[in-house]
């Protein structure tokens, strides 16, 4: 829409816009520039929208209205603990929780992103959205137009760190001189304001209030700062894609967290409690009972890294004889249909599972070449057999790779392989961004690597179709796969004493040259 708007524009509206944007990567940029505080003030984000909704009329949109349209409109945050799309498929806890209630309710799930320009509580008194489907703690009070589902989760307060210093953080007396991040005007900048009261001399590190929260702790995962303060399902649902972090220090009770509707929505929030109350509610010994569904997304989201995510750690290593793998005649004949060298089919099933044909992902991707059952067009029993999911992934990287006939070689090859890790959508927002900021759509260092890494950030993700991606997980991928592709280039015509894979097709050797490199292989 955006973009349409922009090309029928005239000039002096056109340099509008991009003064505009101008002025948003300013800000997105500066958001990011940390200050050092020795104990800093505190305000919620919530107190604010609510003094600022005060000033707007309340709609009046309650269950009857809601079901005259047929669409629930809830608002979410863009990220992997609450909403996101990756592949063309939309993931994230609040997001399966709310779809789920939609279907109970009879009514379509309509996910609303955040705003620029309106705060959450000004998008529900204009209503713009039904309900904000996003933690709201009990000590954030609110104005008597908001009212409060039952809880439907619970979180504590607690230390993220880098897992260099896991062992050596164990208490609050751990923390002296120990630089730890958080968001200006958020629980995290009030808990070092806390620490410093009872004397704990902490250095605080605060980041703009429009930084993610995710965004920090990357920067402790890649090891900028030791550690950062956050929730604990923040920090579980970052571990899916950061092994570095860990779980520190609690820094307080486990408190519920529930959804906001507009005070004047009595039947809809009457409604919400009820089928909430299906999937968790408290007993009457206070404990959290939790429906089979409930538990499942809550694994998906909130536990430990599944076993195919450790495989990422695991070393690349090229057997004696030469083998990649068990699976390396199937990687041929594959490659044959396709314009890929096997060993880079290998080098990207490595990535994805380390060729375990029982891998199952938390986004319902399987097997060698972790593919989805919806993509793949088959079950997920089917995706078990190594040839089947290698040749249909194989032939997804190739579609991806029709995509780009306009790029050079290396950076088609670029797109294609960041395409299969985040999917085309959020590619296609980067390439698009990238010309935005006058940058070459067409080029993957120093361009559309760049601005993967920019849609983490609310400032840029919101100009674009599919919002948020992990821009540093797709380059990481990318990155990772050439550095195996290019061992295997070195190592395989040694080791694989039949063929030596070309681009697009393998080469038969003759019987004599074979037999020699099969020797030179050995020593």
């Amino acid at each position: 829409m955006q973009t349409r708007a922009l090309q029928t524009a005239t000039w002096p509206a056109r340099a509008a816009y991009f003064a505009a944007l101008a002025l948003v990567v300013t800000m997105g940029i500066l958001g990011h520039r940390p200050v050092r505080t020795a104990a800093p003030a505190w305000r919620t984000d919530l107190a604010r929208d609510l003094a600022s909704a005060a000033t707007y009329p309340t709609v009046q949109r309650d269950l009857d209205q809601i079901h005259a349209s047929r669409s629930l409109r809830v608002l979410m945050s863009n990220s992997s603990s609450s909403y996101y799309v990756l592949r063309g498929e939309e993931y994230g806890f609040e997001f399966e929780l709310a779809r789920q209630i939609a279907r109970e309710l009879d009514l379509h799930l309509e996910v609303v992103l955040p705003d620029v320009s309106l705060t959450p509580m000004q998008m529900l008194q204009l209503g713009k959205v039904d309900v904000i489907a996003m933690p709201l703690l009990p000590d954030e009070q609110r104005a008597a137009m908001v009212a409060l589902t039952v809880p439907y989760h619970s979180v504590q307060q607690r230390l993220a760190v880098h897992r260099d210093y896991a062992d050596s953080i164990r208490g609050l007396s751990d923390l002296s001189q120990l630089r730890i991040a958080a968001r200006s005007f958020s629980s995290g900048e009030r808990e070092l304001a806390r620490l410093r009261r009872l004397g704990v001399d902490v250095v605080a590190v605060l980041h703009g209030y429009n930084v993610p929260q995710e965004e920090i702790l990357d920067l402790v995962a890649d090891g900028t700062y030791p550690a950062a303060i956050a929730l604990d399902v923040e920090v579980e649902a970052a571990r899916r894609f950061r092994s570095e972090l860990r779980k520190g220090v609690a820094l307080g009770p486990r408190k519920d967290v529930r959804w906001a509707v507009r005070g004047n929505s009595p039947q809809l929030l009457a409604a919400l409690d009820q089928v909430l109350a299906r999937h968790v509610r408290r007993n009457s010994k206070g404990r959290l009972v939790r429906s089979e569904f409930y538990n499942v997304i809550r694994a998906r989201y909130f536990e430990n890294a599944p076993r195919w995510d450790r495989h990422r750690a695991d070393p690349f290593l090229v057997a004696r004889t030469g083998r990649i793998s068990p699976y390396d005649q199937i990687f041929r004949e594959a490659a044959r249909d396709t314009d890929f060298d096997w060993r880079l089919l290998a080098a990207l099933a490595f990535q994805e599972s380390r060729f375990d044909p029982t891998a199952v992902s938390w986004a319902g991707a399987h097997g060698i070449m972790q593919m989805r059952p919806r993509t793949a067009g088959v079950s997920a029993d089917a995706l078990r057999d190594p040839r089947l999911n290698i040749t249909l992934g194989a032939a997804h990287l190739q579609m991806l790779y029709d995509r780009y006939k306009g790029v050079s070689e290396t950076e088609r090859m670029r797109f294609t392989l960041a395409a299969y890790n985040c999917g085309q959508g959020h590619l296609d927002d980067a390439r698009k961004l990238s010309r935005l900021l006058g940058l070459d759509p067409d080029i993957w260092e120093g361009s559309v690597r760049e601005s993967l890494l920019l849609l983490r950030q609310p400032a840029y993700h919101r100009m674009v179709r599919y919002g948020y991606v992990r821009g540093n997980e797709t380059v990481a991928y990318v990155r990772g796969i050439e550095q195996r592709f290019e061992m295997l280039q070195h190592m395989t015509p040694r080791a694989h004493n039949t063929r030596v894979a070309s681009r697009g097709r393998d080469t038969v050797l003759p019987a004599a040259e074979a037999a020699v490199m099969g020797a030179a292989s050995l020593h």
